[in-house]
């Protein structure tokens, strides 16, 4: 049958084994308002399994999941902040807040609803995160998402915005971002894959790596890191590199489809820099130069011979 909370508190710990919704069950349900949730199946090497996943769960707020593998559903219409502390992996299917510390993989699916990590803790993942079926995406100020293995967030469904802007994100593994805006800010290397329809801006405290494709891609790279485009198209706007290293555009076997290339070595030395990447550069575009026809003047072009030469043109 149904548990119903009413508007109290709801607190079940279990250290002794799982926790578990029976087969006839329909649910537990919270009226709205109700106070915190909080299921603990244990802690450390004494951690067990938690397994709400009935149609029919409605929880009302804040949820709190302590054990090993969780596997969680909330039905949608009422945003819930599912704060996280598990030693295994954790599947969320739910309106959700996310936070907290999963200790190997975390998918949630958003079931079409924004999501937001945060507000209270940082999020911490130990595997691979994949957040799907989401509308937007953003990051309460100053809670972190670090994810050790790889991560894909994919709002393509409802063509999200997707906006993790903290400067202590880390994304370690290859990143596959899918919307409509991205803006993504990571503290070390980014190796990214983007699909955008709108404007993208990708930062990096390290190496940035980019393919794939967005309206325009705005990328900047800081502590010495290099950015390389492999397979990436710039379907309407300008591609604008700030890169604190080498940049090398046009690597890979698909190479690089733009609109309009802008590309500013910002190293600590820029003469020896220019003297390092301008080369490359110069060839590229000499290259899309020698495509156009008699008469035809459109970017990216050039006259120049030589690197000395172009310095007549800037």
């Amino acid at each position: 049958g149904t548990s119903s909370v009413g508007t109290g508190t709801l607190t079940l710990t279990a250290l002794g084994g799982d926790i578990t919704q029976s087969s006839s069950s329909a649910g537990f349900k919270q009226t709205t308002g109700a106070s915190a949730a909080t299921f603990n199946a244990g802690t450390g090497v004494n951690a067990n399994n938690i397994t709400l996943d009935k149609t029919g769960n409605n929880f009302a707020g804040q949820v709190n999941l302590i054990g090993r593998n969780i596997v969680f559903h909330s039905d949608p219409g009422t945003k819930l902040t599912v704060t996280l502390s598990t030693t295994g992996s954790a599947s969320i299917k739910a309106d959700p807040n996310i936070e907290g510390a999963v200790g190997t993989d975390l998918a949630v699916d958003a079931v079409g609803t924004a999501t937001n990590f945060g507000p209270n803790l940082a999020t911490t993942v130990g595997g691979n995160l994949s957040l799907t079926n989401t509308d937007t995406v953003t990051q309460s100020a100053g809670k972190s998402v670090q994810v050790a293995g790889t991560t894909l967030i994919d709002g393509t469904a409802k063509n999200a915005a997707i906006t993790l802007n903290d400067t202590a994100n880390r994304f370690t593994g290859t990143a596959t971002f899918k919307g409509s805006t991205i803006q993504v800010i990571d503290s070390g290397a980014l190796d990214a894959t983007l699909q955008a329809i709108d404007a993208s801006i990708l930062k990096a405290g390290g190496n940035l790596s980019v393919m794939g494709t967005a309206k325009s891609l705005t990328t900047t790279t800081t502590g010495g890191g290099d950015t390389t485009a492999t397979a990436l198209t710039v379907t309407g706007g300008d591609l604008t590199v700030f890169s604190a290293g080498k940049t090398i555009i046009g690597a890979g076997p698909a190479g690089l489809t733009a609109g309009y290339e802008f590309v500013r070595p910002t190293a600590d030395d820029p003469d020896r820099a220019w003297a390092e990447v301008g080369p490359y550069v110069l060839h590229e575009v000499q290259t899309y130069t020698s495509f156009q026809t008699p008469g035809q003047k459109s970017l990216p072009s050039v006259h120049a011979a030589s690197i000395d030469e172009s310095a007549r043109y800037l």
